[in-house]
């Protein structure tokens, strides 16, 4: 064999070699990116098929536990989950990064929210509930846009255009015009007459929505991976499609509230997974999420005294200190959030083609 020869040979081994890490590369990455989807659609359509029918059974003792546990999980808990960035190192450098808003912010709201429960007057706590409520629902879809930037950059895709997300942002602000009577918080603030005007328009802006997004799936028909688009602009536009299917709050709010939670602790999971020190993560992970998941519940509880309206309020700025830190942390255009998810998810991310 010439030198010219072993030297070719010698390439092609090399090249084949990096070909076929290349391929196992690859199928590890699908099988990984399977299980992951697989759980998030778990996580988000169990709600909607649970809470509907145990609550249709508040009386038999373990279907009422199983709701009791779902709602745990799917409420204080994975807002506990949360601030699992703070006890880990990459995580916490990215938020004291933006300590006014990670820090200060946080100590204002709860300062003031508590003074507003404990001082204010009942149409003042309507309105720190309604603030407090919109938010919340925006921060559900908002959510929804990054796993649908999930599912687009495993299919290699680019993110959802402004065309295709109009539908899933017409379905939100529908579902937060629509809390004004699933909770009543229109009393006090407005009349009757008024809530049930917004009520109307909710429920027309919902449709207009769901005619939209068709609308817009028919248009992108032959565009490439138009199934997979379609499917999750519909899916996020028809997110919030039980406060019009119900006349009970529970089974009208706590579906896609419930989701939503039980989604953010599939991904707490992948974040605890997936540290140096995978055991002692996971233990912090579960120890925090159960401690304070726990006392969030302990924090809600309203008895009209001057000190537990005070904690009451203390409670809604820690959810909302929540929706701030999810905010930055998941901002995947910065760089360091980028790396550091990029890192996690590499299943995700870092797929070759």
């Amino acid at each position: 064999m010439t030198r010219q020869s072993f030297q070719d040979s010698r390439h092609q081994d090399i090249s084949g070699l990096h070909q076929t890490t290349s391929n196992k590369q690859n199928s590890a990455f699908a099988m990984q990116l399977r299980t992951f989807i697989g759980l998030l659609v778990l996580a988000t359509a169990l709600p909607y098929f649970a809470v509907p029918l145990l609550n249709l059974a508040p009386n038999v003792t373990t279907l009422a536990e199983l709701l009791v546990f779902i709602e745990f999980a799917g409420g204080g808990a994975h807002v506990a989950a949360g601030y699992y960035f703070f006890l880990e190192k990459k995580g916490r450098s990215i938020l004291l990064a933006h300590w006014p808003r990670t820090i200060l912010v946080p100590l204002c709201m709860a300062l003031v929210y508590g003074i507003v429960f404990m001082k204010g007057t009942p149409a003042l706590k309507a309105a720190a509930l309604l603030f407090y409520f919109i938010w919340q629902t925006w921060h559900y879809q908002r959510q929804n846009f990054g796993v649908s930037s999930f599912m687009m950059r495993a299919a290699q895709q680019p993110p959802l255009t402004r065309k295709e997300r109009l539908p899933m942002q017409m379905a939100v602000i529908a579902a937060i015009l629509a809390l004004v009577k699933l909770y009543n918080l229109g009393n006090g603030l407005m009349p009757s007459p008024v809530v049930q005007a917004i009520w109307l328009a909710a429920t027309c802006l919902q449709a207009i929505a769901i005619l939209t997004a068709l609308a817009v799936a028919f248009s992108i028909r032959r565009q490439q991976g138009a199934a997979r688009r379609s499917t999750v602009m519909i899916l996020g536009t028809l997110f919030f499609l039980p406060s019009f299917l119900y006349a009970n709050p529970i089974n009208a709010v706590l579906s896609y509230a419930l989701a939503h939670g039980l989604q953010y602790l599939v991904f707490m999971g992948y974040i605890g997974d997936r540290q140096e020190r995978r055991l002692s993560s996971w233990a912090r992970l579960i120890v925090l999420t159960l401690a304070l998941g726990g006392l969030l519940i302990v924090m809600q509880a309203r008895n009209g005294q001057p000190v537990q309206e005070f904690v009451f309020g203390v409670y809604l700025s820690i959810i909302m200190t929540h929706f701030v830190m999810d905010g930055i942390i998941w901002r995947l255009r910065l760089a360091p959030q980028r790396a550091y998810m990029g890192r996690i998810f590499s299943f995700v991310f870092a797929r070759t083609t």
